[in-house]
């Protein structure tokens, strides 16, 4: 199962400090194992201005042209060669959890409970 959804927000569109889009990926294997391979490479400013990552264990933060973005996971991400470029291999019933923020120089964790919910929201809306 692959769910792409952005949530909407939780008060109106003049209430909220700063300007903050969200997209959230949610992915479980019905059965056997599936490999992943996923490639976190924003360009900001139609990719005429440097885009620099920072990774950490569970999230990337990219920056530039004062723009930033923050991608959140459930599972460990790693750059390879300066690219947010991740493999990973689910098992049936697994499941993972991704989080983009565009606007945000931080991540506090996904937390799969809000998430959950957050997708709840939005279907209902």
């Amino acid at each position: 199962h692959l769910i792409d959804f952005m949530p909407i927000p939780a008060t109106g569109e003049e209430e909220r400090e700063e300007e903050v889009h969200e997209l959230y990926r949610f992915i479980k294997v019905a059965t056997g194992e599936v490999r992943i391979e996923m490639v976190f490479d924003p360009r900001f400013n139609y990719a005429r201005s440097k885009t620099s990552l920072q990774t950490h264990e569970m999230h990337i933060i990219a920056k530039g042209h004062n723009e930033r973005m923050a991608l959140c996971c459930t599972h460990p991400l790693h750059t390879i060669n300066e690219e947010g470029k991740t493999e990973w291999s689910l098992r049936e019933g697994e499941s993972l959890w991704l989080h983009l923020q565009y606007g945000r120089m931080h991540c506090q964790g996904l937390d799969c409970k809000r998430a959950e919910r957050s997708f709840h929201d939005t279907k209902t809306y």
